[in-house]
């Protein structure tokens, strides 16, 4: 069985499933959808909100959080034991919450306006949220023992340019960091069609 992930062509809310995906090493494609495209995709699509998943079984899911988190499971990147999955929902919540403070500076913030946006989240939110997930992380740089899908949602907020300089100066965070970014699952998908750069 193969997914369909339908998704503008940049990381934004697809990033963390699409990271899951080749981690969790299933079967999918992307629908990148331009932007131009998307006031009369929407008409046709049943929630008109991106992202969603359909596959070839006709098998539907809406809601980015909800994706992942199918996924994850699928794809072993979701602990079975009830707590440890707890701990993984409750970091994949918190970092939730800060990339998407994060993101409207990048894609919906005009380019003249940008600056002062940054200047602001890195004095005041990104800082304490870097310090939160350094002292999080065990040694190995994961939440919990092994890699889980709110390791990877980690990694998909350090790919935000702006934040290189919190990535850089929190050890554990560049530790998980330096992890994906060397394994062959990721170089693959840095080499593939599959991946978008923004």
């Amino acid at each position: 069985m193969t997914y369909t992930l339908h998704y503008f062509n940049v990381r934004g809310r697809g990033e963390l499933s699409r990271l899951i995906l080749e981690f969790g090493k299933i079967d999918y494609v992307n629908d990148f959808i331009k932007f131009e495209q998307w006031a009369e995709r929407k008409k046709t699509i049943k929630y008109g909100k991106l992202p969603y998943v359909t596959s070839t079984n006709g098998f539907e899911l809406y809601e980015s959080m909800a994706i992942a988190r199918f996924f994850a499971k699928k794809g072993g990147l979701y602990p079975e034991d009830a707590e440890k999955a707890a701990i993984t929902d409750m970091w994949s919540d918190k970092i939730y919450d800060f990339y998407s403070s994060v993101t409207p500076i990048i894609y919906r913030t005009p380019k003249d306006q940008q600056a002062e946006k940054i200047k602001t989240v890195l004095s005041e939110s990104a800082p304490a949220f870097f310090d939160t997930v350094e002292a999080a992380l065990n040694e190995d740089g994961h939440f919990l023992e092994k890699l889980t899908w709110s390791d990877l949602y980690l990694f998909v907020v350090t790919t935000v340019d702006f934040l290189k300089p919190l990535v850089d100066s929190h050890p554990k965070v560049s530790k998980l960091v330096e992890e994906i970014k060397n394994s062959e699952v990721y170089k693959n998908y840095q080499n593939s069609d599959r991946c978008v750069s923004f």
